[in-house]
C-alpha cells in the first residue's frame, strides 16, 4: 500500500487545521501569502485561430497572465457565447518548485457587467455543464456561468497521466485552485464590482462548501453567496469512511412525506418490505441469485472468490447492496411520483407454484432496474442528461485499473477522495429480520470485504483523515462569516449527509443556522438531486422563493 506523500509544509499545516491547533501568526502568514500569490504568472499564448482571435472577449482572455489556449464555442448554450481556456495552476499550492499544470475551465458569458455564477466541478468539466438547479441560478440572475474542472479530472492532471499518484489530490489545493481563478478574472474581466454567487450539485456542492471553508481560513474575499445543493458531509468513523447516513435516510426517510393511503405513501412501505423479501422468501431470493450471476458476473466472482464455502449468503448480500444502489438512483434522479406505480409488492409472490406467479418477475425486474431502466417505462421522460455518476462502482479495483479507467470512468478518482477526506456512502441493511437468512452485520461484512468503494479502494483506505475535515466543516458552519444557503430535498437520499443531520435546526422550509445567522438551510418537500428550481413541480413555491430571496439579498441587492 502507499502511503500518501505530501510536501512537509502542506501536511503540517492541514493536521494544525484540522485538529483545531494553532500555528505562529508568522507561520499562517506565510501559509497564506503562499497561497494567495503562488507565483509570478507568465503571459498566457492562446492557441485561437482567427474567429477567436477577432473576438473581444476571446482576446481578452488571451490577454490575461496565467491564461492560455482560449477555444470559443457557440454551441455550448444556443444564448450565450461560451469559451474554453486553461489556467496555469501550481501543482502543489504552496511550493512553487513542485512545478504548474493546466486547468481546464469555460465561461459561458451573458454580460459583463452582470453577476458570475461559479460552478465548483467535483468532476471532469464537459459532464457537469448545465446542472439543473445551479444552471438555473445563472437564470434567474441572467448571469455569466464559469465552470472549473476539477483537479486529477479530465484534461487537469497535476502529474503525468502515465504516473498519476494522487499526491496533490486534496480539497485545499482544489479550494486554492478556484481561488487563482476568480482572483484572475475579477483583476482582468469582471472587474466592474460584479457579484460572484458559487454554487455546485452533489460532489460539486461539496465542493463549493470546501470553497468557502478554505476561504475563510486564508482570508479570501471571492464570493458573495455560496449555494451548495444536496451536498453531503459524511463524517464516517475515525476508523472507516463507510458511512451510514445516506443509507438510513435512503431506508426510512425517502418516500415517506405523503398522505396516507396515497400511491406514494403505498409504494413507501412495499419498499421497506424488500430486503426481508429477497433474503427469506427462496423462490425470489434464488432467482435473484440466477440473476445477479448473469448479469453482474464480475461482482459475483468476486464474492465466489471472498466467499467459496458461503456464496449462497454472500450473494444474497450482494443483491441487496444491488438493490440500494439502484434504489438510491431512482429517488436521486428521478421524481418519486412518477414511479410510485411501478413498485410491486414483494410479498405478494406465491410460495407453492412461484414459476407460474408473474409477480415474481416483476418484482425480480424491479430489483435489477436502474435508473435508465425506469426512465424508459415512465412517459415523457427527458433521458438527454445523464446526471451525476451512480452511486454503484464496479468493484476490486487495482492501482493499475485505476489509471486504465481514467478513459473509460474517468470519476473514478472520487472514489480515492472518498476513502481519504469526503467519506464514502454505505447502505442501512437494518430492515432485515434478527432471524434473517442474512443479517444486517453479515451484509454489512460482505459489502466492506468485497463490494462498496471503501473495499474497492482498499489501496488508499490507510490514508483516511478520520473524519477530521468533515467534522471540521460541521462545526464551522456555527461560527463562519460567509454567507451560505444550504439546499436540499427530502426524496434525495444525499440529505442524509446534510450539514445538519447531527444536530437538527427548526422544520420550516427555510432555516436559520440557530447558532449563525450567516448560514441558512433549504429543506424542499419531495425533491431531489435533479430538481429545478424554477420549476413549480420540482420545488414548491416556498422553497423556490426562499432561494430566489437569498439570491435577491447578496446578489442582485447590491
Amino acid at each position: 500500500m502507499k502511503t500518501r506523500r505530501y510536501n512537509n509544509k502542506l501536511w503540517a499545516l492541514l493536521v494544525a487545521v484540522l485538529l483545531g491547533t494553532m500555528t505562529t501568526s508568522c507561520e499562517r502568514d506565510n501559509e497564506v501569502e503562499a497561497l494567495n500569490n503562488p507565483y509570478e504568472a507568465k503571459q498566457g499564448e492562446s492557441e485561437s485561430t482567427t474567429p477567436e482571435e477577432e473576438d473581444y472577449i476571446a482576446k481578452a482572455l488571451s490577454a490575461i497572465p496565467g491564461i492560455s489556449d482560449v477555444r470559443m464555442d457557440l454551441q455550448v448554450l444556443s444564448t450565450r457565447k461560451g469559451y474554453y481556456f486553461k489556467v496555469e495552476q501550481l501543482v502543489d499550492n504552496s511550493d512553487v518548485s513542485k512545478g504548474t499544470f493546466k486547468q481546464l475551465c469555460l465561461l459561458e458569458v451573458n454580460d459583463l457587467d452582470a453577476p458570475v455564477m461559479l460552478y465548483t466541478n467535483g468532476y471532469n468539466l464537459d459532464s457537469y455543464i448545465g446542472n439543473i438547479g445551479p444552471e438555473d441560478i445563472a437564470k434567474y440572475l441572467n448571469a455569466n456561468s464559469l465552470y472549473v474542472e476539477h483537479r486529477y479530472f479530465g484534461q487537469s492532471l497535476p502529474e503525468d497521466a502515465n504516473d498519476l499518484n494522487f499526491t496533490y489530490f486534496n480539497a485545499q489545493q482544489a479550494a486554492a485552485d478556484l481561488h487563482r481563478v476568480v482572483t484572475l478574472l475579477k483583476q482582468y474581466l469582471f472587474n466592474k464590482g460584479n457579484k460572484w454567487v458559487s454554487t455546485g450539485a452533489s460532489k460539486c456542492g461539496i465542493n463549493t462548501t470546501l470553497y468557502a471553508y478554505y476561504s475563510d481560513l486564508y482570508g479570501w474575499d471571492d464570493i458573495d453567496l455560496y449555494v451548495p445543493f444536496c451536498a453531503p458531509f459524511l463524517v464516517g468513523t475515525p476508523q472507516s469512511p463507510a458511512d451510514k447516513s445516506v443509507g438510513t435516510y435512503l431506508k426510512d426517510v425517502c418516500g415517506s412525506h405523503y398522505p396516507a393511503n396515497s400511491p406514494q405513501a403505498k409504494a413507501y412501505q412495499y419498499l421497506r418490505a424488500y430486503p426481508s423479501a429477497i433474503a427469506n422468501n427462496k423462490a425470489l431470493r434464488d432467482a435473484c441469485l440466477r440473476y445477479f450471476n448473469q448479469t453482474d458476473s464480475y461482482d459475483y466472482l468476486r464474492l465466489l472468490k471472498d466467499y467459496p464455502n458461503d456464496i449462497e449468503r454472500a450473494a444474497t448480500a450482494g443483491v441487496l447492496y444491488v438493490f440500494y444502489a439502484y434504489l438510491a438512483e431512482k429517488f436521486a434522479y428521478l421524481d418519486f411520483s412518477d414511479w410510485c406505480s411501478l413498485v410491486p409488492d414483494p410479498t405478494a409472490i406465491s410460495t407453492t407454484k412461484p414459476e407460474d406467479d408473474f409477480r415474481l418477475y416483476e418484482v425480480l425486474e424491479f430489483i435489477f432496474m436502474d435508473k435508465k431502466k425506469l426512465e424508459a417505462k415512465l412517459p415523457e421522460q427527458d433521458t438527454s442528461e445523464e446526471g451525476p455518476a451512480s452511486v454503484r462502482r464496479r468493484s476490486g479495483y487495482t492501482e493499475e485499473e485505476i489509471l486504465k479507467l481514467r478513459s473509460t470512468y474517468p470519476n473514478a478518482p472520487y472514489d480515492i477522495q472518498a476513502v481519504r477526506e469526503l467519506g464514502s456512502i454505505f447502505f442501512d441493511f437494518s430492515l432485515l429480520p434478527a432471524n434473517s437468512f442474512v443479517t444486517s452485520d453479515y451484509c454489512e461484512q460482505v459489502v466492506k470485504n468485497s463490494l462498496a468503494p471503501v473495499a474497492n479502494y482498499g489501496l488508499y483506505a490507510g490514508q483516511w483523515d478520520g473524519g477530521k475535515l468533515m467534522t471540521s466543516v460541521r462545526n464551522w458552519v456555527n461560527t463562519t462569516k460567509k454567507h451560505i444557503l444550504f439546499v436540499y430535498g427530502t426524496n434525495d437520499p444525499w440529505t442524509g449527509g446534510a450539514i445538519d443531520s447531527g444536530n437538527p435546526w427548526p422544520g420550516e422550509v427555510i432555516a436559520v443556522n440557530p447558532a449563525n445567522a450567516n448560514v441558512s438551510k433549504v429543506l424542499s418537500l419531495h425533491t431531489n438531486h435533479n430538481s429545478d428550481i424554477l420549476d413549480a413541480k420540482s420545488y414548491p413555491v416556498a422553497a423556490s422563493n426562499a432561494i430566489k430571496q437569498a439570491l435577491d439579498k447578496y446578489i442582485k441587492s447590491k
